[in-house]
């Protein structure tokens, strides 16, 4: 006859599921999990579509290797890349490079043709200024080689124990007057003439008139060292003539006439006289 179970145990076996099933709803809502402990694995490399590596590879295996080494190259620690170098400068700057005349545009070339042009004839000019300068010194100096070699000749001509040309008597004259004509005047043409010690050179000058009068004009000449009339006014006293036309003429040819040259300014005069025709 099977034993009887009591009720006491009936009630303790369901008690005891109840609490289980209670433990584990808690541990299931609670997250549980469970810990695998991993082991450290090669990385297989397939290189054929069996798994033992048989066959030809196919273009899917390259590309599923090369992957698959990419992946092992990124996994593995890369070494750390070195630091770039410092740059310092170790030579001096370079001096710029001058701009040629083919890198200037047209409108600086034309400038600097311009500025060429303008500097050469301003060269040109100055050098014929100075030429002109030089020029006017070398006359200046041949005229007063000329007149000091003309003073010279009359000093000779006419010193001690000379004789006058167109007068008489022996002498110098003395002081700032070149030696010359020791009575200062004379006659020519039917004129006369005074200058103190200078000498006429040549014929006096004839006036030139057309008009038919008859009279006298004194001219006042002054005469400089070359023996050249540099002024000539007329005279009131000695004068008989009032015609413009004839006082004129005569002061023409007194400006004409020349002398002896002397040492400063000499002042003399020149009588003209006219005659009916």
């Amino acid at each position: 006859m099977p034993q009887q179970i009591q009720k006491s145990d009936v009630y303790a076996s369901i008690c005891t599921a109840v609490v289980c099933a209670i433990i584990l709803l808690i541990l299931l809502l609670c997250g549980l999990s469970i810990y695998k402990e991993e082991m450290e694995e090669g990385i297989m490399v397939s290189f054929s579509e069996d798994f033992d590596g048989g066959g030809a590879p196919s273009h899917n295996d390259d590309v599923d290797d090369i992957s698959q080494e990419t992946s092992v190259a990124a996994a593995m620690p890369q070494p750390a890349a070195p630091a770039p170098p410092i740059i310092t400068q170790q030579q001096e700057p370079s001096a710029p490079v001058a701009t040629s005349e083919k890198t200037l545009s047209k409108a600086e070339q034309d400038r600097l043709e311009r500025q060429r042009v303008i500097a050469e004839r301003r060269a040109e000019e100055e050098r014929k200024a100075e030429e002109a300068r030089k020029a006017a010194e070398a006359e200046a100096a041949r005229k007063a080689a000329v007149a000091a070699n003309a003073s010279s000749k009359v000093t000779g001509a006419f010193g001690k124990g000379g004789t006058v040309a167109n007068g008489s008597g022996q002498g110098s004259t003395t002081g700032n007057t070149v030696a010359g004509n020791p009575l200062g005047h004379g006659s020519s043409g039917g004129n006369s003439w005074s200058l103190d010690g200078r000498n006429l050179r040549g014929d006096l000058v004839k006036p030139s008139y057309t008009q038919n009068q008859e009279g006298t004009v004194v001219i006042e000449i002054k005469v400089d060292a070359a023996g050249n009339v540099v002024s000539a006014s007329k005279l009131e006293k000695g004068t008989t003539i009032t015609s413009t036309e004839l006082i004129n003429a005569a002061k023409t040819a007194a400006m004409k006439t020349k002398f002896s040259a002397g040492d400063g300014v000499s002042i003399g005069k020149i009588t003209y006289k006219f005659v009916l025709n």
